[in-house]
């Protein structure tokens, strides 16, 4: 009897264990595929929004023929050895009657575009990693028509007229990244600079009534930016709301490997989605806060170590760069153009920044790359010096910034002067961001 007991309490001893290890796997195995719990929201699109009416200027919009490229490549290049034209020495290609013909079947599309820039503008959120943007593509093609419809304008002599296509171009860029993730900022970004890049090249030749109106304008536009730490918010918004999606799926970390063309290693075998979400979430929101911060006393977050999390984590350091750039071209512009004015209209050059306030500028801006300082501004003679400390995040006074590798600005100019006319400036270029010389 006492046997039989015995074996009996080592039965139901064994049955406990057993189904306690049950228990225990079965709560582990919920633990670890229940679902990350996160607030995602999605916003109250405007009506009306002017993204809707930029889509209906695409489908009305002509691709410039390849033909063109080809003729004005054969054209614009190559008046001496290793040498580009200058843009002036471009402008009468634009005189071409194909190519003025070409610009004129987009007369629609571009009145089309220009209406919608009276309303506000809000993209569609994007909310999975297989949403297309058909439209980033199509942004920059009417980004290059605006750039060719201000050549011929300049070509013509209408130097307004070609200032206001700039500062269209640059309109567009300025409302693309809203609502969007990075790769919206990006796009924005680089249309901007074809807006940038016209509004210098015309500045010379305007006039102080132009000057006025289109530094107004640009500040009007600057003072109502997306901001960086809110493009990386919504970027948080539409990785979180994407990695859920995919985490329906039954082998969700082989379908994540595989969208990076790659098969997930062991390793990752048995990472929970609470732990990738978690993890994601912190390395993002930490970027965030450091995109609030001034460029120059912001530091960059650690970047994380696995390959998965780092799949998903924007490269913050060159994204906070070029966001600075842009912005950095746009301050330099909105000074030139007010300095401009005054110059027309007093037969010099202020002393200081300051006589561009209130009658030329509402404010002078603060240098972007900087830490809260506005921009830096010296009076020469006949002209002047105008420039941001640059992304070395320091004063040289002036000193334009160079290519890496270069020690001395004359052995950059021997490299790239051939080819261009500004210097390029990169996120470990040394130097300052001068106003007509770097790019």
């Amino acid at each position: 009897m006492k046997n039989f007991k015995r074996s009996d309490r080592r039965f139901l001893i064994s049955i406990g264990t057993f189904s306690l290890l049950l228990l225990g796997c079965a709560w582990w195995w919920n633990a670890f595929n229940a679902m990350p719990q996160v607030t995602i929201p999605n916003p109250k699109m405007p009506s009306p929004n002017a993204f809707d009416i930029y889509a209906k200027a695409y489908l009305s919009y002509t691709v410039r023929p390849l033909s063109l490229y080809e003729d004005y490549d054969a054209k614009a290049q190559n008046i001496e050895t290793n040498r580009v034209k200058t843009w002036e020495q471009q402008l009468p290609f634009y005189r071409t009657p194909e190519i003025q013909k070409w610009l004129a079947g987009n007369q629609g599309a571009l009145k089309l575009l220009r209406q919608g820039f009276k309303y506000e503008y809000l993209q569609p959120p994007a909310r999975s990693f297989m949403t297309m943007f058909p439209h980033f593509a199509k942004a920059r093609e009417m980004a290059r028509t605006l750039d060719t419809e201000g050549n011929i304008r300049a070509a013509q002599g209408n130097w307004s007229g070609a200032a206001d296509s700039a500062l269209d171009a640059i309109h567009l860029g300025h409302a693309i990244p809203r609502g969007g993730a990075l790769i919206a900022s990006l796009v924005g970004y680089a249309i901007q600079a074809i807006g940038q890049k016209q509004l210098q090249n015309v500045l010379p030749h305007l006039d102080a009534t132009t000057c006025r109106a289109a530094a107004k304008r640009l500040e009007e536009l600057y003072g109502n930016r997306v901001p960086f730490d809110v493009v990386l918010t919504e970027d948080k918004w539409t990785t979180q709301a994407s990695l859920l999606e995919i985490m329906q799926q039954q082998n969700w970390i082989k379908s994540l490997y595989q969208m990076r063309g790659s098969p997930s290693p062991l390793k990752f075998r048995f990472y929970s989605k609470q732990r990738l979400m978690s993890d994601y979430t912190s390395h993002i929101d930490a970027q965030i806060a450091a995109a609030k911060q001034p460029y120059a006393k912001a530091n960059s977050p650690q970047e994380p170590t696995d390959p998965l999390l780092d799949s998903f984590i924007v490269s913050f350091g060159r994204a906070r760069w070029s966001a600075a750039r842009v912005e950095t071209k746009n301050t330099l512009l909105i000074v030139a153009l007010a300095l401009r004015a005054y110059k027309l209209e007093h037969g010099a050059y202020p002393e200081k920044l300051d006589a561009l306030v209130p009658n030329y500028l509402q404010e002078i801006p603060t240098d972007p790359f900087g830490s809260g300082e506005p921009l830096r501004y010296k009076k020469q003679a006949t002209n002047y010096k105008l420039w941001s400390i640059g992304s070395d995040k320091k004063d040289d006074g002036g000193i334009f910034a160079i290519l890496p590798g270069f020690k001395r600005p004359q052995e950059a100019e021997a490299k790239q002067k051939k080819f261009t006319r500004f210097y390029l400036m990169l996120p470990d270029s040394k130097g300052d961001f001068v106003f007509g010389i770097n790019h």
